[in-house]
């Protein structure tokens, strides 16, 4: 399995957001193993691989967001308030960061002592609301490019922000139509393409359960983990393509649907040149390609996502990766990871 590499930019509300899904198989794995190498050699000698100047450093989100709530210093003092006015920081931060979400932030918090402590639990909120709200009619960055998937195994295929809302849309409707909602999950077992980003989106739409493992995962491992939540419904691709070969996961696949008694449907990504030849008649009966799944749905009479509000962590996700962020809306930067570890919200809540 290749790795995957992620890009994205910007901070939610302020600037342009941009979200590459990659398949690292496209550049010579011998260079890119050489460039790790030299760049492991250069940490382990200590040496300062790249700093930013005074400049860049004033238009972080995170020195914006310091200079927002009156703290005078560096880093090491932003961190310092925020332990000791805990409730105060991360109602600013919930205002700073445009959060949209129902109910009352009194009290910022319940509880004392971790693990036993649950902050705003009185507001209601909903990941993809968030993650898709600059695709909304009449948004400045409705049509600026929000998505773009690299694979070897096709095509690049781009969504600009309200594309990315639409299709996120039919795939809420169309597990709308199963009858999929908040108390109800999905799972992914795919490479880290568009389709899985829609597929978390539609998911998270409904307000149920998103969980994913990437298909270099074997079976057992992933039921495993899957059947803690039960899903109801499971996307999955018939392979991968990796630095010029094509590996197949048609029989791991079969494997993981006979694992979950709780499916009611399979959605199939089709990236081979072949389709697969299942055994199982349940498998057979469960399967269904991408296009058909969305038809299932009536996307025209739910033009916007049916965003099902519940509590959430999407403020956590959102200062993990935004709040450091450079404000530049026409770069990029990358993480070199897997979809095993990082699943598709990861990279999205740096928008």
């Amino acid at each position: 399995m290749a790795a995957l590499a992620f890009s994205s930019i910007g901070l939610s509300g302020v600037s342009s957001r941009r979200l590459a899904v990659h398949s690292a198989g496209k550049a010579p794995p011998r260079r890119a193993a050489v460039a790790r190498l030299q760049a492991t050699e250069v940490a382990a000698k200590g040496e300062v691989l790249w700093e930013p100047d005074a400049d860049a450093v004033e238009q972080t989100a995170m020195r914006k967001f310091q200079r927002s709530v009156g703290v005078e210093g560096g880093y090491g003092e932003l961190w310092k308030w925020s332990v000791e006015e805990s409730d105060t920081f991360w109602t600013s931060l919930l205002d700073f960061l445009e959060i949209e979400y129902e109910g009352s932030t009194t009290p910022a918090r319940d509880g004392d002592v971790m693990p036993d402590v649950t902050y705003f639990p009185n507001v209601r909120l909903n990941f993809a609301e968030n993650m898709l709200r600059h695709g909304a009619p009449g948004s400045p960055l409705a049509n600026e490019e929000a998505l773009v998937s690299i694979s070897e195994a096709r095509d690049d295929r781009r969504w600009t922000f309200a594309e990315l809302r639409a299709d996120a849309a039919r795939v809420a409707a169309s597990l709308a139509a199963l009858g999929v909602g908040s108390a109800d999950a999905c799972g992914g077992y795919l490479p880290n393409i568009g389709e899985t980003v829609l597929a978390m989106l539609g998911t998270a739409s409904r307000g149920a359960t998103w969980t994913s493992c990437s298909p270099d995962f074997g079976p057992a491992a992933v039921a495993d983990r899957f059947r803690q939540v039960g899903p109801k419904v499971l996307f999955l691709a018939d392979g991968y393509m990796s630095a010029g070969k094509w590996t197949s996961v048609v029989d791991k696949a079969e494997e993981l649907i006979e694992a979950l008694p709780t499916l009611e449907r399979v959605v199939l990504v089709s990236l081979g040149d072949e389709p697969p030849a299942w055994r199982s008649e349940r498998t057979k009966r469960l399967v269904v390609g991408w296009e058909q799944f969305l038809a299932q749905g009536d996307a025209a009479e739910q033009a916007e996502p049916p965003f099902e509000r519940m509590s959430a962590t999407i403020e956590k996700n959102l200062v993990n990766h935004t709040i450091a962020a450079l404000d530049a809306s026409d770069q990029s930067s990358s993480g070199y990871t897997t979809y095993g570890v990082a699943p598709s919200s990861f990279p999205v809540s740096s928008w």
